[in-house]
């Protein structure tokens, strides 16, 4: 118990310090082990995949009051675009969290993801749909960080991640639909950085969750017909 409270005050001193010195709010899902400057905002970046060749990445990060509403308006916006949605849409859910000995105690974990996550695949998935749903899980959701949740079409080779350290993550074949993602963010008051901040940079994270809201990713996976991949 001694260990969980340190734990807990660490956590709590850092949240302190990021707040102090740019406003912005952590989730409850994950937290530095040191004091970042952490400011809302994106980064696009370019990188090579051995099959796709030239890749783009849009990297985003937002305080946490706004995160789970961005996430879902880029969602909707680009997976309802024709180009991507008549191509197929397909929903990964993954999990990744530790042996639970007491579901009542809150769960730390700064392992690193050395585990075997775990995927689970919804085929034909319909945006807007899917995306009322979510809101169902929202406040589970950003209290867990043992997930993460993509939003992806193979062959329109586009991907929307919602990753373990509760960033937002956009990946693309198409420059150009990078520049409009990117435009998209900038009219939702984001900046676009050259030098950007996320949880998992630093010296080390904690990711942090509740037995109800792990069990509450479960109950989403269920309710989206979700099958366990092999």
């Amino acid at each position: 118990m001694s260990e969980i409270i340190t734990v807990e005050r660490m956590i709590s001193s850092v949240k302190q310090g990021i707040r102090a010195k740019t406003g912005f709010e952590i989730t409850e899902a994950v937290c530095p082990v040191r004091e970042l400057v952490i400011v809302p905002g994106f980064k696009r970046m370019t990188y090579y995949d051995p099959i796709y060749k030239e890749m783009y990445a849009v990297v985003v990060v937002q305080t946490r009051s706004l995160l789970f509403n961005l996430f879902v308006d880029l969602l909707v916006k680009f997976f309802t675009m024709d180009k991507i949605s008549k191509r197929g849409v397909c929903a990964v859910f993954t999990t990744d969290h530790p042996p639970i000995s007491d579901p009542k105690q809150p769960i730390y974990d700064a392992s690193g993801g050395q585990r075997q996550s775990q995927d689970y695949l919804t085929r034909g998935i319909d945006p807007i749909p899917f995306a009322s749903r979510l809101y169902e899980f929202e406040d589970p959701l950003m209290k867990n960080g043992f997930w993460e949740l993509s939003l992806l079409s193979k062959t329109a080779l586009v991907e929307l991640r919602f990753d373990f350290h509760k960033s937002i993550v956009f990946f693309c074949k198409s420059r150009r639909l990078a520049e409009i993602v990117g435009d998209f963010l900038k009219s939702e008051g984001l900046l676009e950085l050259n030098q950007m901040n996320t949880i998992e940079d630093g010296n080390g994270h904690i990711h942090i969750g509740t037995v109800p809201a792990i069990d509450e990713f479960y109950k989403l996976i269920m309710q989206s017909n979700a099958q366990k991949v092999a």
